[in-house]
Protein backbone atom coordinates (compact mmCIF):
# COMPACT_ATOMS: atom_id res chain seq x y z
CA UNK A 1 0.00 0.00 0.00
CA UNK A 2 1.17 3.51 -0.77
CA UNK A 3 0.96 6.36 1.71
CA UNK A 4 -2.12 7.74 -0.08
CA UNK A 5 -3.89 4.37 0.18
CA UNK A 6 -3.12 4.17 3.89
CA UNK A 7 -4.53 7.68 4.32
CA UNK A 8 -7.69 6.67 2.46
CA UNK A 9 -8.25 3.53 4.53
CA UNK A 10 -7.45 5.21 7.84
CA UNK A 11 -9.47 8.29 6.91
CA UNK A 12 -12.52 6.23 6.02
CA UNK A 13 -12.26 4.24 9.24
CA UNK A 14 -11.80 7.30 11.43
CA UNK A 15 -14.54 9.35 9.78
CA UNK A 16 -17.08 6.55 10.15
CA UNK A 17 -16.21 6.09 13.82
CA UNK A 18 -16.72 9.82 14.30
CA UNK A 19 -19.89 10.23 12.22
CA UNK A 20 -21.95 7.15 13.11
CA UNK A 21 -22.64 8.24 16.72
CA UNK A 22 -23.76 11.64 15.41
CA UNK A 23 -26.12 10.02 12.90
CA UNK A 24 -27.49 7.68 15.59
CA UNK A 25 -28.32 10.65 17.81
CA UNK A 26 -29.98 12.44 14.90
CA UNK A 27 -32.08 9.35 14.11
CA UNK A 28 -33.14 9.14 17.77
CA UNK A 29 -34.04 12.81 17.85
CA UNK A 30 -36.18 12.66 14.69
CA UNK A 31 -37.50 9.13 15.25
CA UNK A 32 -35.88 7.76 12.09
CA UNK A 33 -35.96 4.05 12.85
CA UNK A 34 -36.31 0.84 10.92
CA UNK A 35 -39.33 -0.62 12.70
CA UNK A 36 -39.94 -4.36 13.14
CA UNK A 37 -42.27 -5.87 10.54
CA UNK A 38 -43.20 -9.03 8.60
CA UNK A 39 -40.01 -8.97 6.50
CA UNK A 40 -37.73 -7.82 9.33
CA UNK A 41 -35.56 -10.04 11.51
CA UNK A 42 -34.95 -7.46 14.24
CA UNK A 43 -37.40 -7.12 17.12
CA UNK A 44 -36.51 -3.62 18.27
CA UNK A 45 -36.51 -0.35 16.28
CA UNK A 46 -33.00 0.44 15.01
CA UNK A 47 -31.69 3.70 13.48
CA UNK A 48 -31.62 3.30 9.70
CA UNK A 49 -29.52 6.09 8.18
CA UNK A 50 -26.01 4.77 8.82
CA UNK A 51 -25.39 5.03 5.09
CA UNK A 52 -25.14 8.81 5.41
CA UNK A 53 -22.14 8.46 7.73
CA UNK A 54 -20.59 5.84 5.45
CA UNK A 55 -21.05 7.98 2.33
CA UNK A 56 -19.50 11.06 3.94
CA UNK A 57 -16.57 8.94 5.11
CA UNK A 58 -15.95 7.49 1.64
CA UNK A 59 -16.14 10.90 -0.01
CA UNK A 60 -13.98 12.54 2.66
CA UNK A 61 -11.28 9.87 2.59
CA UNK A 62 -11.11 9.89 -1.22
CA UNK A 63 -10.93 13.68 -1.36
CA UNK A 64 -8.16 13.90 1.24
CA UNK A 65 -5.98 11.11 -0.11
CA UNK A 66 -6.19 11.23 -3.91
CA UNK A 67 -4.47 13.31 -6.54
CA UNK A 68 -7.10 13.39 -9.25
CA UNK A 69 -8.64 15.54 -11.93
CA UNK A 70 -12.04 17.11 -11.42
CA UNK A 71 -13.13 15.70 -14.79
CA UNK A 72 -13.21 12.17 -13.41
CA UNK A 73 -13.86 12.79 -9.73
CA UNK A 74 -16.79 15.21 -9.82
CA UNK A 75 -19.18 12.90 -11.73
CA UNK A 76 -18.33 10.06 -9.34
CA UNK A 77 -18.86 12.24 -6.27
CA UNK A 78 -22.14 13.44 -7.81
CA UNK A 79 -23.25 9.84 -8.42
CA UNK A 80 -22.50 8.77 -4.83
CA UNK A 81 -24.33 11.81 -3.44
CA UNK A 82 -27.29 11.01 -5.71
CA UNK A 83 -27.41 7.37 -4.57
CA UNK A 84 -27.19 8.41 -0.92
CA UNK A 85 -29.84 11.13 -1.23
CA UNK A 86 -32.35 8.95 -3.10
CA UNK A 87 -31.66 6.08 -0.70
CA UNK A 88 -32.21 8.28 2.34
CA UNK A 89 -35.50 9.61 0.93
CA UNK A 90 -36.57 6.02 0.24
CA UNK A 91 -35.60 5.01 3.78
CA UNK A 92 -37.69 7.79 5.32
CA UNK A 93 -40.65 8.21 2.98
CA UNK A 94 -40.54 5.33 0.51
CA UNK A 95 -40.13 5.70 -3.25
CA UNK A 96 -41.56 3.76 -6.17
CA UNK A 97 -39.45 1.18 -7.96
CA UNK A 98 -39.45 3.31 -11.12
CA UNK A 99 -38.05 6.36 -9.32
CA UNK A 100 -35.29 4.30 -7.74
CA UNK A 101 -34.38 2.61 -11.03
CA UNK A 102 -34.39 5.96 -12.85
CA UNK A 103 -32.03 7.42 -10.23
CA UNK A 104 -29.79 4.37 -10.51
CA UNK A 105 -29.68 4.79 -14.28
CA UNK A 106 -28.64 8.43 -13.91
CA UNK A 107 -26.06 7.43 -11.33
CA UNK A 108 -24.75 4.75 -13.68
CA UNK A 109 -24.36 7.34 -16.46
CA UNK A 110 -22.40 9.60 -14.10
CA UNK A 111 -20.09 6.74 -13.13
CA UNK A 112 -19.62 5.86 -16.81
CA UNK A 113 -18.63 9.45 -17.54
CA UNK A 114 -16.30 9.48 -14.53
CA UNK A 115 -14.58 6.38 -15.89
CA UNK A 116 -13.75 8.09 -19.16
CA UNK A 117 -16.86 7.15 -21.16
CA UNK A 118 -16.08 3.48 -21.69
CA UNK A 119 -16.83 1.97 -25.08
CA UNK A 120 -18.09 -1.49 -25.94
CA UNK A 121 -17.63 -3.03 -29.38
CA UNK A 122 -16.16 0.32 -30.41
CA UNK A 123 -19.34 2.24 -29.51
CA UNK A 124 -19.75 4.79 -26.73
CA UNK A 125 -23.53 4.34 -26.81
CA UNK A 126 -23.28 0.60 -26.24
CA UNK A 127 -20.65 1.30 -23.58
CA UNK A 128 -23.02 3.67 -21.80
CA UNK A 129 -25.93 1.21 -21.84
CA UNK A 130 -23.73 -1.70 -20.74
CA UNK A 131 -22.20 0.40 -17.94
CA UNK A 132 -25.63 1.46 -16.65
CA UNK A 133 -26.88 -2.14 -16.67
CA UNK A 134 -23.73 -3.20 -14.81
CA UNK A 135 -24.17 -0.45 -12.21
CA UNK A 136 -27.87 -1.20 -11.65
CA UNK A 137 -27.11 -4.94 -11.27
CA UNK A 138 -24.32 -4.41 -8.74
CA UNK A 139 -26.20 -1.73 -6.77
CA UNK A 140 -29.34 -3.85 -6.40
CA UNK A 141 -27.41 -7.02 -5.60
CA UNK A 142 -25.68 -5.27 -2.67
CA UNK A 143 -29.04 -3.82 -1.64
CA UNK A 144 -30.56 -7.33 -1.62
CA UNK A 145 -27.62 -8.54 0.46
CA UNK A 146 -28.26 -5.90 3.13
CA UNK A 147 -30.79 -7.95 5.08
CA UNK A 148 -28.78 -9.25 8.02
CA UNK A 149 -26.22 -7.75 10.37
CA UNK A 150 -22.83 -6.88 8.92
CA UNK A 151 -23.13 -8.71 5.60
CA UNK A 152 -23.36 -5.95 2.96
CA UNK A 153 -20.71 -3.71 4.54
CA UNK A 154 -18.34 -6.61 5.24
CA UNK A 155 -18.67 -8.13 1.76
CA UNK A 156 -18.25 -4.72 0.08
CA UNK A 157 -15.15 -4.05 2.19
CA UNK A 158 -13.56 -7.34 1.16
CA UNK A 159 -14.33 -6.67 -2.51
CA UNK A 160 -12.76 -3.20 -2.18
CA UNK A 161 -9.59 -4.73 -0.72
CA UNK A 162 -9.50 -7.12 -3.67
CA UNK A 163 -9.54 -4.21 -6.10
CA UNK A 164 -6.98 -2.27 -4.05
CA UNK A 165 -4.52 -5.16 -3.93
CA UNK A 166 -4.96 -6.25 -7.55
CA UNK A 167 -4.70 -2.74 -8.99
CA UNK A 168 -1.58 -1.72 -7.02
CA UNK A 169 0.57 -0.10 -8.27
CA UNK A 170 -1.78 1.81 -10.56
CA UNK A 171 -1.82 5.24 -12.15
CA UNK A 172 -5.54 5.57 -11.31
CA UNK A 173 -5.11 7.16 -7.91
CA UNK A 174 -8.74 8.13 -7.63
CA UNK A 175 -10.03 4.56 -8.11
CA UNK A 176 -7.52 3.32 -5.52
CA UNK A 177 -8.64 6.06 -3.12
CA UNK A 178 -12.26 4.93 -3.51
CA UNK A 179 -11.24 1.28 -3.02
CA UNK A 180 -9.24 1.85 0.16
CA UNK A 181 -11.64 4.50 1.43
CA UNK A 182 -14.52 2.05 1.00
CA UNK A 183 -12.55 -0.71 2.72
CA UNK A 184 -11.69 1.51 5.69
CA UNK A 185 -15.20 2.92 5.97
CA UNK A 186 -16.79 -0.54 5.92
CA UNK A 187 -14.32 -1.76 8.56
CA UNK A 188 -15.22 1.21 10.74
CA UNK A 189 -18.93 0.62 10.27
CA UNK A 190 -18.87 -3.07 11.21
CA UNK A 191 -18.60 -2.57 15.01
CA UNK A 192 -21.87 -0.61 14.81
CA UNK A 193 -23.53 -3.12 12.48
CA UNK A 194 -22.52 -6.54 13.86
CA UNK A 195 -24.60 -6.80 15.97
CA UNK A 196 -26.67 -3.96 14.54
CA UNK A 197 -26.90 -0.74 16.51
CA UNK A 198 -27.58 1.11 13.25
CA UNK A 199 -28.42 -0.02 9.72
CA UNK A 200 -26.91 1.05 6.42
CA UNK A 201 -30.37 1.57 4.96
CA UNK A 202 -30.80 2.08 1.23
CA UNK A 203 -28.73 5.25 1.63
CA UNK A 204 -25.74 3.04 2.46
CA UNK A 205 -26.32 -0.22 0.61
CA UNK A 206 -26.78 1.56 -2.73
CA UNK A 207 -23.68 3.69 -2.16
CA UNK A 208 -21.43 0.71 -1.37
CA UNK A 209 -22.92 -0.98 -4.43
CA UNK A 210 -22.18 2.10 -6.54
CA UNK A 211 -18.58 2.14 -5.26
CA UNK A 212 -18.12 -1.53 -6.14
CA UNK A 213 -19.63 -0.87 -9.59
CA UNK A 214 -17.34 2.13 -10.12
CA UNK A 215 -14.31 0.01 -9.23
CA UNK A 216 -15.46 -2.56 -11.78
CA UNK A 217 -15.82 0.06 -14.50
CA UNK A 218 -12.41 1.51 -13.60
CA UNK A 219 -10.93 -1.98 -13.80
CA UNK A 220 -12.30 -2.44 -17.32
CA UNK A 221 -10.58 0.81 -18.28
CA UNK A 222 -7.20 -0.44 -17.01
CA UNK A 223 -4.59 -2.58 -18.79
CA UNK A 224 -5.39 -5.41 -16.36
CA UNK A 225 -8.72 -6.13 -18.07
CA UNK A 226 -7.60 -8.71 -20.58
CA UNK A 227 -8.16 -12.43 -21.04
CA UNK A 228 -9.64 -14.29 -18.05
CA UNK A 229 -9.26 -11.19 -15.89
CA UNK A 230 -12.26 -9.73 -17.71
CA UNK A 231 -14.31 -11.86 -15.32
CA UNK A 232 -12.76 -10.28 -12.20
CA UNK A 233 -15.48 -7.65 -11.48
CA UNK A 234 -18.19 -10.31 -11.80
CA UNK A 235 -16.24 -12.92 -9.87
CA UNK A 236 -15.52 -10.76 -6.82
CA UNK A 237 -19.21 -9.82 -6.61
CA UNK A 238 -20.25 -13.44 -7.15
CA UNK A 239 -22.10 -13.83 -3.84
CA UNK A 240 -24.41 -10.79 -4.12
CA UNK A 241 -24.95 -11.29 -7.86
CA UNK A 242 -25.84 -14.97 -7.51
CA UNK A 243 -28.10 -14.28 -4.51
CA UNK A 244 -29.88 -11.53 -6.48
CA UNK A 245 -30.26 -13.75 -9.55
CA UNK A 246 -31.82 -16.55 -7.49
CA UNK A 247 -34.12 -14.03 -5.77
CA UNK A 248 -35.36 -12.71 -9.11
CA UNK A 249 -35.95 -16.21 -10.49
CA UNK A 250 -37.73 -17.25 -7.28
CA UNK A 251 -40.02 -14.22 -7.30
CA UNK A 252 -40.83 -14.46 -11.00
CA UNK A 253 -41.69 -18.16 -10.56
CA UNK A 254 -44.00 -17.12 -7.74
CA UNK A 255 -45.58 -14.46 -9.97
CA UNK A 256 -44.33 -11.65 -7.76
CA UNK A 257 -42.37 -8.53 -8.63
CA UNK A 258 -38.63 -9.21 -8.88
CA UNK A 259 -38.10 -6.31 -6.47
CA UNK A 260 -40.72 -7.52 -3.97
CA UNK A 261 -38.95 -8.44 -0.73
CA UNK A 262 -38.93 -11.90 0.84
CA UNK A 263 -36.93 -13.84 3.42
CA UNK A 264 -35.41 -16.53 1.18
CA UNK A 265 -32.00 -15.01 0.56
CA UNK A 266 -28.86 -17.07 1.15
CA UNK A 267 -28.34 -15.53 4.59
CA UNK A 268 -32.00 -16.02 5.56
CA UNK A 269 -31.76 -19.72 4.81
CA UNK A 270 -28.68 -20.04 7.02
CA UNK A 271 -30.30 -18.06 9.84
CA UNK A 272 -33.40 -20.28 9.60
CA UNK A 273 -31.20 -23.30 10.25
CA UNK A 274 -30.07 -21.94 13.58
CA UNK A 275 -26.84 -20.15 12.68
CA UNK A 276 -26.09 -16.93 14.54
CA UNK A 277 -25.95 -13.62 12.68
CA UNK A 278 -22.20 -13.44 13.32
CA UNK A 279 -21.64 -16.94 11.92
CA UNK A 280 -23.71 -16.18 8.82
CA UNK A 281 -21.71 -12.99 8.25
CA UNK A 282 -18.45 -14.95 8.56
CA UNK A 283 -19.68 -17.49 6.01
CA UNK A 284 -20.48 -14.67 3.58
CA UNK A 285 -17.05 -13.11 4.19
CA UNK A 286 -15.36 -16.46 3.57
CA UNK A 287 -17.21 -17.02 0.29
CA UNK A 288 -16.29 -13.51 -0.85
CA UNK A 289 -12.62 -13.98 0.09
CA UNK A 290 -12.63 -17.20 -1.94
CA UNK A 291 -14.14 -15.50 -4.99
CA UNK A 292 -11.75 -12.54 -4.72
CA UNK A 293 -8.82 -14.96 -4.48
CA UNK A 294 -9.93 -16.91 -7.54
CA UNK A 295 -10.46 -13.68 -9.51
CA UNK A 296 -7.06 -12.36 -8.45
CA UNK A 297 -5.11 -15.29 -9.84
CA UNK A 298 -6.65 -14.96 -13.30
CA UNK A 299 -3.86 -14.16 -15.72
CA UNK A 300 -1.26 -15.76 -13.44
CA UNK A 301 -2.26 -19.37 -14.09
CA UNK A 302 -3.32 -21.38 -17.10
CA UNK A 303 -6.73 -20.19 -18.38
CA UNK A 304 -8.12 -23.73 -18.22
CA UNK A 305 -7.22 -23.99 -14.53
CA UNK A 306 -8.78 -20.59 -13.80
CA UNK A 307 -12.04 -21.46 -15.55
CA UNK A 308 -12.14 -24.75 -13.66
CA UNK A 309 -11.70 -22.97 -10.31
CA UNK A 310 -14.20 -20.24 -11.19
CA UNK A 311 -16.89 -22.62 -12.41
CA UNK A 312 -16.34 -24.92 -9.41
CA UNK A 313 -16.66 -22.05 -6.94
CA UNK A 314 -19.77 -20.55 -8.53
CA UNK A 315 -21.32 -23.97 -9.18
CA UNK A 316 -20.78 -25.09 -5.58
CA UNK A 317 -22.39 -21.94 -4.19
CA UNK A 318 -25.30 -22.32 -6.61
CA UNK A 319 -25.90 -25.96 -5.63
CA UNK A 320 -25.70 -25.19 -1.90
CA UNK A 321 -28.12 -22.25 -2.24
CA UNK A 322 -30.63 -24.32 -4.23
CA UNK A 323 -30.40 -27.25 -1.79
CA UNK A 324 -31.02 -24.83 1.09
CA UNK A 325 -34.21 -23.74 -0.67
CA UNK A 326 -33.30 -20.55 -2.53
CA UNK A 327 -35.79 -21.32 -5.33
CA UNK A 328 -38.60 -22.66 -3.16
CA UNK A 329 -41.68 -20.59 -2.39
CA UNK A 330 -42.94 -19.90 1.12
CA UNK A 331 -41.15 -19.22 4.36
CA UNK A 332 -37.69 -20.72 4.87
CA UNK A 333 -37.57 -24.03 6.72
CA UNK A 334 -36.48 -23.69 10.33
CA UNK A 335 -34.82 -26.21 12.61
Amino acid sequence: MTEANIVAAAGGFGLVMLLVPIVRKACARWNLYDWPGPLKIHRQPIPRLGGIALTLAILGSAFLSANFSATGALPVFAALILFCTVGAVDDIYGLSVFVRLAAQGIGGALLWFGCGSLTAFGSRSIGLVASCVFVVAIVNSLNFLDGADGIASGVAGIIAIGYGVLAWPSSDRFALAIAWGLAGSCAGFLPFNLPAKIFLGDAGSTVVGACVAFLGLSFYRSPLSAGPRLLFPVMVAGLPLLDAALAIIRRVRGRASPLFGDRKHFYDLLLARGMSARSVALVCYGVTVLFVSIGSIAGRIEPAVFWLLASTGIGTLLIVAIRLGALRQGAPKTV
